[in-house]
């Protein structure tokens, strides 16, 4: 007699299998630029499982008087869990068109202990993009998780198997009606050659909100059901197609690029997304530089932010190669960007031969200095970057581009601009240019350029330059610069007061006199 399939036991029941929860979340944050502490969002759940969890987006300083730092989103867990979960999640913005702008992938496994924050977004970009990602100042983030609950073993009484559920056969299927052109109704005509490519509207709507906007309005293609495509190749939209119906790639890191390209024109996110992973998967000393510049055409942030890693680790081979002497020759704006990212690796500044050809070069100049009749053509990009006073200029209008420079001799503002774009200070050894420079460095808040002012000043203290030094050590806040200038004045006591510029001392700072006395009194 045949066995019927209620009549198969087990003894014992030994596992209970995976679970998978999908949620999605809208966080809505308004007033978001004066928000300074981290933000939590609402709490919020699945709807199988009695899971709950909030966002918290937290602000990471790396430098509180410029615009570097980055947000990190953390996913924090409200309900206790019997079982460690896997979170596989994607991060978006959603943009003043509702379109998602930026997103980032990853997933992070609780096991009882709080996981790590997730980097998001550079407060950088985030500013230079507020008009599209802040409208109104308003952020608005879409969180989809997928929950993972993972299988137990549990032994119990005996009781009847369940029958196997066989995985889905839906790609294979929807594969088979493209492969096979069952029942299209729209033909898209693709490249120079018209090569013609039949698909359904149902799936191209249903996949790309580039496409359905196109179906589901009054247009051309809508009406015809064609559509021309003349910017990439057949190949190519080929693969895109299969994707859209089997959420599938053969051979992706062989196509990774251009479907990348494809990806983000037609707005297919997790495409997108598989190709920046296969991107960053599959870099090379020699691809790096070619990477690079087709993440900054794109707005792929995590893309250029992982790429600009592997370029500072190989910073002495990746300078050698062809791709990024291209990049300093035909895209001095990234050159640019690079060089003030990278500007404590030495293997790379130098190379960036582009940085020194716009120096006071008007080629790409987009806003221009003037002091009394002279014109200094310089670019925001590299005058933000260094100082926070040029860019609070810049952020408040997005169309200044010209700034009279008052109380700076020109040749001063050169040698400040020479260090914009080379990182050296020209005329080092010239000690009242320097004490100039320094001034500059105060007024307009360059970091760098005032601690590289003071490393030099510290080893030119003589006896014919300590008094200027510690005028201006004073004047500009140079506490170390001061007490060296003031010990190596105590130590040479009787040859400096009988300076004329000591004299000079006297008159213009009478407080650091009373300093000078009262080490003799200590002593």
């Amino acid at each position: 007699m045949a066995m019927q399939p209620n009549d198969i036991k087990i003894k014992h029941w030994c596992f209970r299998p995976i679970e998978t929860t999908q949620i999605d979340y809208t966080w809505i944050i308004d007033n978001f630029s004066g928000e300074l502490s981290p933000i939590s969002s609402p709490d919020f759940s699945s709807r199988t499982q009695n899971t709950h969890f909030k966002l918290r987006l937290q602000m990471n300083e790396i430098n509180s008087s410029n615009h570097n730092g980055f947000y990190s989103i953390l996913i924090i867990f409200l309900s206790t869990v019997k079982r460690p979960l896997t979170i596989k999640f994607i991060f978006s913005i959603v943009d003043n068109n509702g379109k998602k702008a930026r997103s980032i992938c990853d997933e992070v496994t609780y096991d009882g202990r709080e996981p790590s924050p997730i980097t998001f977004i550079t407060k950088r970009d985030l500013i230079a993009n507020k008009d599209k990602l802040l409208p109104n100042d308003r952020l608005t983030l879409l969180c989809g998780m997928s929950v993972i609950e993972k299988g137990e073993e549990i032994s119990g009484q005996t009781r009847n198997a369940n029958l196997r559920i066989p995985e889905s056969d839906l790609p294979d299927n929807l594969e088979y009606i493209f492969v096979n052109k069952i029942q299209c109704d729209v033909e898209l005509i693709v490249g120079p050659d018209d090569k013609k490519i039949q698909a359904h509207k149902a799936i191209l709507v249903a996949r790309s909100s580039h496409f359905r906007g196109m179906f589901e309005n009054d247009t051309e293609e809508s009406k015809n059901n064609q559509v021309t495509i003349m910017n990439f190749s057949p190949d190519m939209i080929n693969e895109m197609l299969k994707f859209m119906y089997t959420d599938r790639v053969d051979n992706l890191d062989d196509t990774a690029k251009d479907l990348f390209i494809i990806a983000n024109y037609y707005d297919l996110e997790r495409l997108n997304i598989m190709c920046q992973e296969s991107l960053t998967r599959n870099l090379t000393i020699e691809n790096c530089a070619e990477t690079l510049l087709l993440a900054d055409l794109h707005n792929a942030d995590a893309l250029r932010r992982r790429t600009l890693d592997f370029i500072n680790r190989h910073a002495k081979e990746v300078v050698q190669t062809a791709g990024f002497q291209a990049i300093d020759e035909n895209h001095p704006r990234l050159a640019i960007e690079i060089s003030t990212i990278s500007r404590n690796n030495p293997m790379i500044c130098p190379v960036l031969s582009a940085i020194d050809h716009l120096f006071l070069n008007s080629k790409l100049s987009d806003v221009t200095l003037v002091i009394g009749e002279e014109q200094l053509f310089a670019h925001k990009v590299v005058l933000a970057a260094q100082s926070p006073t040029f860019a609070g200029y810049f952020e408040t209008s997005k169309t200044l581009n010209r700034l009279e420079i008052l109380n700076i001799e020109s040749v001063i503002m050169k040698e400040v601009l020479a260090f914009f774009y080379t990182g050296v200070l020209r005329e080092e050894d010239d000690i009242i240019i320097v004490l100039k420079v320094l001034a500059v460095a105060e007024i307009y808040k360059i970091r760098k350029l005032k601690e590289l002012c003071v490393s030099n000043l510290l080893k030119k203290i003589s006896i014919d330059t300590v008094v200027p030094i510690l005028i201006e050590a004073g004047d500009y806040s140079v506490p170390e610069l001061s007490k060296k200038a003031l010990d190596f004045i105590q130590t040479n006591k009787a040859k400096i007061l009988s300076l004329d510029n000591f004299k000079l001392l006297c008159s213009k700072k009478p407080e650091l006199l009373f300093k000078i006395l009262a080490l003799d009194i200590q002593k």
